[in-house]
């Protein structure tokens, strides 16, 4: 039987690390603290008005939605306001089922190809759950760099 302790090799602590949310030297939020806090700003930045149909819902609401064009388990776009609408429950509903087609029509649409295509690449790129977070908390203002906000 192996012996608990080796002298002379560093051993794993037992608990959790103080560190584990941080990245660069700074803490970061949660992921569901950081999509909530995205989709509040982004619902709120384009007016609490769906993007498709135009109808407007007052805030608190959750018939208001973030939808990612782009899903969310790929970290690099998961962030980013290009890969998200605005949508009503309702349009986003059908939307989802249509990713393939009408959704991408329309977001080609109002993005153009060449911003659409892009938006795909970026999406392939590996970028880890932290990354992605602290680029969240640049882009929502909680974190400043010398490159800005």
């Amino acid at each position: 039987m192996l012996s608990k302790h080796i002298t002379g090799i560093p051993q794993p602590k037992s608990g959790k690390s103080k560190k584990k949310r941080h990245i660069y030297g700074q803490k970061v939020w949660s992921l569901k603290g950081a999509d909530k806090k995205f989709s509040d700003w982004l619902r709120e930045s384009r007016d609490y008005t769906c993007e498709m149909c135009g109808k407007y819902e007052s805030p608190p609401t959750q018939r208001i939605q973030n939808s990612h064009y782009i899903g969310r388990a790929h970290k690099a776009t998961r962030y980013d306001p290009n890969n998200c609408d605005v949508l009503c429950a309702s349009c986003h509903h059908k939307m989802e089922d249509l990713k393939q087609y009408d959704y991408r029509e329309w977001k080609i649409a109002k993005m153009g190809e060449e911003k659409h295509n892009q938006l795909l690449i970026k999406a392939r790129s590996s970028l880890g759950e932290k990354d992605a977070i602290y680029h969240c908390m640049i882009l929502l203002g909680a974190i400043t760099t010398e490159y800005g906000p």
